[in-house]
């Protein structure tokens, strides 16, 4: 034995070797700084890749400044070279502030890379977005009609007590 591979979880071949980390070329965030609706859905692209062992992971996550829940992005690989792509759907969070505040990937040696999603001169996050809370409402909100309540009450003076029926 040479010593120059090892094995992963007994599936696949890692080079031992592989001490570099991958390479994030690009990201892009479509819907940057847009004010979004519920039934609308983010888009990112990245460029990325590792010469050693391959890309194992890509872990971007997008949260909620305030009250509501982030969530994070799923990548598939394109058929053009290293190109990623991933979507998440705003349905899937809550709150009306967002931003990008982690862009990490890992190769299948355990090596990762961040990507910067805060500007240090402005103070700023580089990617952010906001929902539109009026939309926001009108998806939460509940519809009744033709509703309809018969009580059954037990005594002569039609007061409710415990083991009286309402439908």
């Amino acid at each position: 034995d040479d010593g120059d591979v090892t094995q992963d979880d007994g599936e696949e071949e890692v080079p031992s070797y592989d001490i570099n980390m991958p390479v994030i070329e690009s990201f892009e965030f479509a819907e940057n700084g847009r004010e979004l609706k519920v039934s609308d859905t983010l888009h990112f692209t990245m460029s990325a890749y590792d010469a050693d062992s391959g890309i194992s992971s890509i872990y971007v996550y997008v949260s909620c400044d305030g009250n509501g829940n982030g969530g994070y992005v799923s990548f598939e690989k394109s058929e053009e070279g290293n190109l990623y792509t991933g979507t998440l759907p705003c349905s899937e969070l809550s709150g009306s502030e967002f931003r990008v505040s982690e862009i990490r990937v890992e190769d299948k040696a355990g090596n990762y890379v961040t990507w910067d999603t805060w500007d240090s001169e402005s103070g700023q996050s580089l990617y952010t977005f906001t929902l539109d809370y009026q939309s926001v409402i009108e998806e939460q909100k509940v519809f009744v009609s033709n509703f309809r309540m018969h009580a059954e009450a037990s005594n002569e003076d039609g007061k409710l007590r415990t083991g009286d029926t309402v439908t």
